[in-house]
């Protein structure tokens, strides 16, 4: 038993420690309270991932009861799904790396960026998930989470027959001839001036998709529709009200496990998921519609379709140039990511070729059999010209006389591709007095940076909870 002095000095101490607890509480509270927040394009580029993931997670899952393939919509969530999204540190490096079509220091960047993304892809699922090992490995979790071992063999082989039967009667149930229907009563209720804008993408491409159509409502600019790279974006467009169609690839059926593709520029999977762009513009051609087709990265100043249409009828074809500004070659070269084409017996054959030579190219793009159908393989078929008495601009045409076609290069003081716009500045790099039309975020590298690049130029449209402000207006 403790003396009384003990006793004394045992409550004293005990005092004190509560003090020195309630005090350290105290500090760490303030401390919180003190700390700098980050900033709004931080917020925008790394506080969304859970908000990004919830969407692409649901449009995934209800794509399973949808006309698309369960397949495309496994690979669909799996591209922003679960651990699959790069980590917030990632995201930072990404913003702060250098922007430009060669730098150096950004493909470093985007490389530590790209093992990371499919590292913690390994890491979530093993490997990329297809045919029937979608349905393999989703049927060994189910099995995971039910009773005893017996229990579980059962309903193993219950959920694989159960899987094996939705996965055929999902693929009877696109029919080709169906969705003709529907894009044709879409392109009628859509058409202004026997006209519409085409946009393209897949879930990866969401906030490009998000931006873009918050952009086009400010504009009053509704003769949109998005042809729908897999059945997760496909069914988030049908919930947000937007008009949509499912993409078809040459062959006329769905094409699947591509979505990771998104941000692997350079990849044989990226170079096919941009093919599939002039296949649903052949389309559109083909139902007697002229087609405004954009990539969706491209930010509208103003409505492009007020300067396009006003054009001579005799031009097929109108197309932004990928010239930088210091290009030492005198003329222009195709950026098949914004393009006006008129419907006519011509543009349909140039297209249909231009959908053959990309198929015989699988290793490339789209974009090197625009310039070999349009302009030639040497741009035999291309014609320059310097404009003296006005603008002093190289004024550059081709004409393939084969296949009856010509196509005129867009001006580049009013179509912008990413290496004439001053980012920081947010202006164009060649200071002309013309106000630009539109400014595309390319020659850099990946969807992180095209929205980094964006935000900075005061060119997203999107609050920091990914809202559109106009509709807050």
């Amino acid at each position: 038993m403790l003396s009384r002095r003990h006793r004394s000095v045992w409550e004293s101490s005990r005092t004190w420690t509560a003090v020195l607890l309630l005090s350290a509480v105290f500090l760490v509270a303030r401390l919180s309270v003190l700390a700098p927040k980050p900033s709004s394009r931080r917020l925008m580029l790394a506080g969304q991932s859970g908000r990004y993931r919830t969407k692409a997670s649901a449009a995934a899952a209800a794509s399973v009861s949808s006309s698309a393939s369960v397949v495309a919509a496994d690979a669909a969530a799996q591209s922003l799904g679960g651990d699959a999204r790069p980590s917030a540190s990632v995201v930072g490096d990404v913003s702060s790396g250098a922007g430009g079509g060669g730098g150096g220091g950004g493909k470093a960047v985007v490389d530590r960026l790209q093992k990371e993304i499919e590292r913690q892809a390994m890491k979530s699922d093993g490997k990329d998930r297809g045919g029937d090992q979608a349905s393999s490995l989703s049927t060994s979790a189910a099995a995971q989470t039910g009773g005893n071992s017996n229990n579980n063999n059962a309903n193993n082989n219950d959920k694989q027959q159960q899987q094996q039967q939705q996965k055929s009667s999902q693929k009877q149930r696109y029919d080709p001839k169906q969705q003709a229907v529907e894009l044709k009563r879409l392109l009628e209720k859509k058409q202004q001036n026997n006209a519409v804008l085409l946009l393209a993408g897949n879930i990866g491409y969401i906030q490009l998709l998000e931006n873009m159509i918050c952009r086009l409502k400010s504009l009053q600019l509704n003769n949109y529709l998005v042809a729908a790279f897999d059945s997760a974006i496909y069914e988030y467009c049908r919930e947000n009200g937007i008009a949509t169609f499912l993409a078809e690839d040459s062959s006329g059926a769905l094409p699947l496990n591509i979505s990771r593709a998104a941000t692997f520029i350079g990849q044989p999977k990226f170079a096919a998921l941009t093919k599939l762009k002039s296949i649903q513009v052949l389309r559109v051609l083909k139902a007697g519609y002229d087609v405004l087709f954009s990539d969706l990265d491209v930010y509208f100043m103003s409505n492009p379709l007020h300067t396009l249409q006003s054009t001579s009828r005799s031009t097929d074809i109108l197309v932004a140039s990928d010239r930088k500004h210091d290009a030492e070659l005198l003329g222009h070269y195709c950026n098949s990511g914004f393009y006006f084409v008129r419907s006519n017996a011509n543009t349909i054959k140039a297209f249909e070729a231009i959908v053959q030579h990309a198929r015989q190219n699988p290793d490339k793009s789209e974009q090197p059999s625009f310039n070999a159908i349009l302009c030639g393989e040497q741009y035999q078929y291309r014609r320059d010209q310097q404009d003296h008495v006005n603008s002093g601009e190289v004024i550059s045409t081709c004409e393939n006389n084969k296949l009856r076609v010509n196509a005129r290069f867009l001006s580049q003081k009013r179509f912008l591709n990413g290496d004439l716009f001053d980012w920081d500045e947010a202006r164009p790099r060649m200071g002309t007095g013309e106000q630009p039309i539109t400014v595309h975020a390319n020659w850099n590298y990946g969807i992180l940076m095209k929205v980094e690049q964006l935000q900075r130029a005061k060119l997203w449209t999107l609050d920091f909870r990914g809202r559109c402000i106009a509709d807050n207006k």
